[in-house]
């Protein structure tokens, strides 16, 4: 689940989730479910789709002798509905995290609806996994719902206090909501339940650097980058945190790096087009523009806003800015 972002704010990232090992059930049911997660573990999401409902669909059928318990029920040799709950009974803990990791892999797909409605059936089944309620909150919270899905984190919390998934997916909400205080202890408490995480240190870079803690900032995209040097974000959160201290040399170089690992980085091109602007490069800057813009058009409006932005935080550092009008920078 990621939005994109450009200038003084960085995209927030969801969490990985891992699909769950599902309980004892019927072989050939756990066959598909162990190939769903390999799948899955592969970014094959609809390949695991379809083992997990291929799980689910045998999972949920009675085995014969129960439908002959049944039948027998039904014909007045014994209770037809005790034999109809215990059949219930033997397939909950099978279905249960089917329908969880079909959620996750439904929502790697953008299907929202069918993810929800896993989900939903998920908690139905077993209303006592926190990790359900976590998985139900991003997908809330990609639906624009904030409020059902910081309901579900809260809920995830009392099933599992200090969970480390719920505390940092609450804690990007809780960002996004201007919230940075209640954000930073939400980050803090996940690292401290899971400090080898290295995207908790940048979800609450990004909550300081958007706080205007650039030192705590500084240190977390660090951290992050320490951790896993291979990843764009770091090295991206530093380089902005780095402009806004009008250290444009250092940013210059951070974004460059953040560029080489990840070239479809969209902010990457739209915050070094303003360093490239604010150091007289003019037809790099509009060069990186157009690139963003290429990738994302959406950005246009607010790049617009950011570059009137840029010019007047270098005009109060004593920096001079560059005079030529925004509408003849962007494409």
């Amino acid at each position: 689940m990621h939005c994109h972002r450009i200038a003084f704010s960085i995209a927030s990232a969801l969490l990985l989730l891992t699909p769950r090992v599902m309980a004892k059930s019927p072989h050939t049911a756990q066959q598909f479910f162990e190939r769903g997660n390999l799948r899955y573990s592969k970014s094959d999401f609809q390949g695991a789709v379809d083992d997990y409902t291929q799980a689910i669909e045998l999972a949920t059928r009675l085995d014969k002798s129960r439908e002959d318990s049944l039948a027998s029920g039904l014909r007045g040799d014994v209770d037809p509905s005790r034999n109809r709950q215990e059949g219930i009974r033997a397939i909950d803990p099978a279905i249960a995290p089917a329908y969880g990791n079909r959620a996750l892999s439904r929502y790697r797909l953008g299907d929202l609806s069918g993810a929800l409605a896993d989900s939903e059936q998920a908690i139905a089944l077993n209303p006592r996994v926190a990790q359900s309620y976590v998985d139900r909150a991003i997908v809330w919270h990609v639906m624009g719902n904030h409020e059902k899905a910081l309901a579900d984190l809260d809920r995830a919390l009392v099933l599992q206090p200090g969970s480390a998934d719920a505390h940092n997916n609450r804690g990007n909400i809780l960002r996004e909501e201007g919230r940075y205080r209640e954000a930073i202890e939400d980050f803090n408490r996940a690292i401290e339940a899971s400090p080898g995480v290295a995207e908790e240190y940048y979800n609450r870079g990004i909550t300081e650097s958007e706080s205007g803690d650039f030192r705590g900032a500084l240190q977390d995209f660090e951290k992050h980058i320490e951790m896993r040097p291979e990843l764009a974000g770091g090295y991206l959160g530093r380089g902005i945190v780095l402009f806004k201290l009008a250290n444009l040399d250092g940013a210059l170089k951070d974004l460059n790096h953040a560029i080489k690992l990840s070239p479809g980085l969209t902010n990457a091109y739209a915050d070094r087009g303003l360093v490239y602007l604010l150091t007289g490069k003019e037809g790099e800057a509009k060069q990186d523009f157009a690139t963003a813009i290429a990738m994302d058009p959406r950005i246009k409006d607010d790049l617009q806003k950011h570059i009137v932005k840029a010019q007047a935080l270098l005009a109060r550092r004593g920096i001079p800015g560059v005079p030529t009008a925004v509408q003849d920078i962007i494409p």
